[in-house]
């Protein structure tokens, strides 16, 4: 049961959903551990959440209704009322901070532009060409096109060699985005890289995981980007999880503030490639069995 009173300050939208969530999850019989496990996300997010401290992700939510059995689109409902809830507020402030439309009159005020520039004086007109001068105009219309040609066709056999030689180097590079849509690196392109802003979380899964007490360590892997990263959850700030593929390359999540963070990524593509986490606190460490061949 959620003993813990919600905020007294908090939008009646916003409200009506967290007691939403509440009353799911009691009903459920699981606990904010239980939940944690099952959708992936810390225990310290869903007390956040479902004590209206932060509003919850859509991405959140829809792991939150599976694991409750609770209809979808009733809870996605309220989370669009706090949406429109919250962005109502901040036009109503936005409109009373406007400097006010009218003048003391009761008319419209007129804004104050900047005076106009003068208009620029007309060019003078241009004295009509004599007859010798059209003679001349004419000719070299005829000629300009045939020594641009002339010289064109010289241009292009002293340098067309050149210029094709790098053409070949830029069509060798690999094309962005690869298969799968929105993912922004594969392989070994994805090395350093973040999850998320590279797109590659949209289909991420978890291969293995690891507990230390609460702390759970993670090993991610994206299919479309073949790259895999370490997660943490319920830690504490100077926690770490550090994942290790086989070919050396490593990456570390470090916990700066919170409960969570992620790693960037490592390639994981390919026959033969092993993953594993390890995570470290001053309780102590935990790995995770080591994955072999993620993408099979």
């Amino acid at each position: 049961m959620n003993r813990k009173p919600l905020p007294p300050d908090l939008p009646p939208a916003a409200r009506s959903l967290a007691e939403h969530l509440r009353a799911l999850k009691n009903a459920s019989g699981l606990s904010l551990a239980d939940i944690a496990a099952k959708t992936h996300y810390s225990r310290a997010s869903w007390e956040r959440w479902l004590n209206g401290k932060r509003v919850i992700t859509p991405e959140a939510l829809d792991r939150f209704t599976a694991v409750v059995a609770s209809d979808r689109d009733t809870v996605r409902a309220l989370l669009d009322s706090v949406r429109r809830e919250v962005e109502s507020g901040s036009e109503s402030e936005s409109e009373s901070e406007s400097p006010a439309q009218t003048a003391d009159d009761g008319a419209p005020a007129v804004a104050q532009a900047d005076p106009a520039p003068a208009p620029a004086p007309a060019p003078a007109p241009a004295p009509a060409p004599s007859g010798s001068s059209r003679s001349v105009a004419a000719l070299l219309a005829l000629l300009l096109p045939a020594v641009a040609l002339v010289l064109g066709g010289a241009w292009f056999l002293l340098h067309g060699s050149v210029s094709r030689a790098p053409a070949r180097t830029t069509a060798a590079a690999p094309a962005s985005p690869v298969a799968g849509g929105g993912v922004l690196c594969q392989g070994v392109g994805c090395l350093g890289k973040d999850p998320q802003e590279s797109g590659c979380d949209s289909d991420a899964r978890t291969l293995t995981t690891a507990n230390d007490g609460e702390v759970v360590v993670y090993v991610r892997y994206s299919p479309h980007c073949e790259a895999a990263w370490a997660k943490i959850t319920n830690g504490s700030p100077g926690d770490t999880a550090v994942i290790s593929a086989g070919s050396g390359q490593r990456a570390t999540a470090l916990i700066h503030w919170g409960y969570d963070n992620y790693s960037p990524m490592v390639p994981a593509a390919g026959a033969g490639v092993t993953l594993r986490v390890c995570g470290s606190q001053p309780a102590g460490q935990a790995c995770t069995s080591t994955v072999e061949s993620p993408s099979k």
